[in-house]
């Protein structure tokens, strides 16, 4: 199965077939619909392959730490968000392996109903969805990463809180004046290279979002939705139910009752 995820699916059989089938028969902005929508699974793909990599090179690093709650925090908050990034692989394999099955089927239908069945095909792909899921994921891990920063630098200040005071015991016993507390070098140590490859994670996150939002405006136009907001399941409920009190106040003021 990770195998599969090594190859673009453009590269596929059923992908190949498809584009040849949409350039056959002069169906070019399809075809640059269903080459849009693959090279965004593999752009996601390859970006989390990216951030798995990173989080597990972290993740060898730690063994290194000598205070033990300092480390038993970082490999918490590193191992939550690894977990959830190969769930998230997972979701993107089959997402993959459900767009190669489709793009076979898809070929079927045109061949067998016309071009025209093409429309109804890529709503049963339930991309829009798909996309949506998947924004969402990442923007969970952007939240467990921002969350992690947050909890490192606490823990951060209050070691150095209690070296500093740890340091000091002697002096204060003999009534001896304390030097001042100097400020932490947030900025050093194996504690500000997990944060800042957690504000990398962050920012992989972010990139993966926008680019989630641009393919998301694309389907909108392809479906007819340029320039309108798209209705919620609510709103449509609303509008079908004002429109059925007008149509039944129109019928009683036409046929008053006697």
């Amino acid at each position: 199965m990770k195998e599969t995820l090594k190859v673009p699916l453009k590269e596929y059989e059923n992908l190949r077939d498809l584009f040849q089938f949409l350039e056959a028969n002069g169906m070019e902005q399809e075809k640059k619909q269903v080459m849009e929508m693959t090279e965004y699974i593999d752009y996601v793909d390859g970006k989390l392959s990216e951030l798995l990599s990173e989080l597990s090179e972290v993740k060898s690093q730690l063994s290194n730490i000598q205070n033990r709650s300092l480390k038993t925090a970082m490999e918490s908050i590193v191992g939550k968000i690894e977990e959830k990034a190969h769930h998230l692989k997972e979701q993107v394999l089959s997402v993959k392996n459900r767009t190669i099955e489709w793009a076979g089927k898809t070929v079927e239908e045109c061949k067998r109903k016309g071009k025209g069945a093409f429309s109804q095909m890529l709503r049963i792909l339930h991309f829009p969805e798909m996309m949506e899921t998947l924004q969402k994921s990442f923007h969970a891990i952007s939240e467990m990463a921002d969350h992690g920063i947050d909890h490192l630098g606490n823990i951060g200040d209050e070691l150095h809180g209690a070296k500093y005071h740890l340091s000091n015991i002697g002096l204060e016993m003999k009534g001896q004046e304390i030097p001042k507390k100097k400020e932490r070098d947030v900025e050093k140590g194996m504690l500000f290279q997990v944060q800042k490859n957690l504000y990398w994670t962050m920012g992989v996150c972010k990139k993966i979002e926008n680019r989630t939002r641009t393919i998301q405006e694309r389907v909108q136009k392809w479906q007819g939705g340029e320039g309108r907001e798209t209705m919620s399941v609510r709103e449509r409920l609303d509008a079908l139910k004002k429109s059925g009190n007008e149509a039944r106040g129109k019928k009683a003021v036409e046929h008053p009752e006697r």
